[in-house]
């Protein structure tokens, strides 16, 4: 519930500049999302590439939508994002977003390097 637009295939002066400051690095994918209410993500993992990174742009409900971490299918961390909070962790950690329960859109960009 909501929408996920691929920042690599996008052309705009604000995500071209925010590109050329991972241009020494090798972006594997970057993306924004945005999620209503009911939205969240399911457990997966990026095995491509080594760091995954998420920035939270928008969190206008810290209630809900979490950020959860797996081991052996079970949660072992539980992160609450906010405005302005950046996450990194490995690609291949298994990690999923609990249902989004705000009124008002979240939003967050990520990307694999």
């Amino acid at each position: 519930n909501g929408t996920q637009i691929d920042l690599l295939q996008l052309s705009h002066p604000y995500v071209n500049d925010w590109m050329r400051t991972l241009s020494d690095k090798p972006c594997l994918g970057a993306w924004s999302n945005r999620i209503l209410k009911g939205g969240g993500h399911v457990r997966h993992s990026h095995p491509r590439g080594g760091v995954s990174n998420v920035c939270y742009v928008e969190i206008p409900d810290e209630s809900s939508g979490h950020l959860v971490f797996y081991e052996d299918s079970k949660p072992v961390r539980r992160i609450i994002p906010r405005a302005g909070l950046v996450v990194s962790f490995p690609c291949s950690m298994v990690h999923a977003t609990t249902k989004y329960k705000g009124e008002q859109p979240r939003l967050a960009v990520a990307f694999d390097v």
